[in-house]
């Protein structure tokens, strides 16, 4: 289930060379609203999978990715 947070993180205007930083703690679905971000700017804005940079300071997020 998605909270109104995490919603707002996902449906966020894209922007171009626009930084989107999150920050919450342990648990919060840190790396669950940014999969459904990268899944809704692919399908919803039709950004390119290419153009997408993903940066995390854990090796987990990144294996999920």
């Amino acid at each position: 289930m998605i909270t109104q947070s995490q919603k707002k993180i996902i449906e966020y205007p894209y922007q171009p060379n626009h930084i989107l930083r999150i920050d919450a703690g342990p648990g919060s679905g840190k790396t669950f609203t940014l999969l459904k971000k990268i899944e809704y700017l692919v399908e919803q804005q039709n950004v390119d999978p290419q153009e997408i940079l993903v940066l995390s300071l854990t090796n987990k997020a990144v294996e999920n990715v």
